[in-house]
């Protein structure tokens, strides 16, 4: 059971991370997630060209994890992948603040379960 809530915290946080592409490929436009050129809570303006490059690391992070969320649920063996997402999650949400903060909490509770329980990622 502890697996499957895993899998499905992954694939949610993987769906979560599409935000940072869909938005500086002004495929969506909220009041809520704005196009901005600017990262690390606007301390440095990436342009446009930047926005989109990084747009493309958020779509593969996103990827990433919804593909070790199928692994997990299968039970294979996840562990080192999953370890490298959520280490650049944890770069993007830094690059996002603050709007990605909600997702630096999901990274540490990721790690926390990959600490406390390894046998859910393993082999």
């Amino acid at each position: 059971m502890m697996r499957v809530a895993l899998a499905a915290l992954l694939i949610v946080h993987g769906v979560a991370h599409l935000a940072g592409f869909v938005v500086p490929w002004k495929l969506v436009s909220t009041p809520e997630m704005l196009y901005k050129t600017t990262v690390f809570g606007g301390m440095l303006d990436a342009g446009d060209v930047g926005a989109r490059t990084l747009g493309i690391v958020w779509l593969t992070v996103a990827v990433g994890f919804v593909l070790i969320g199928g692994a997990v649920l299968t039970g294979l063996g996840a562990r080192a992948w999953l370890f490298a997402m959520v280490m650049l999650s944890i770069g993007l949400c830094g690059a996002g603040w603050p709007e990605a903060r909600i997702g630096l909490v999901v990274n540490a509770a990721l790690l926390v379960a990959l600490l406390a329980m390894p046998e859910l990622v393993a082999p």
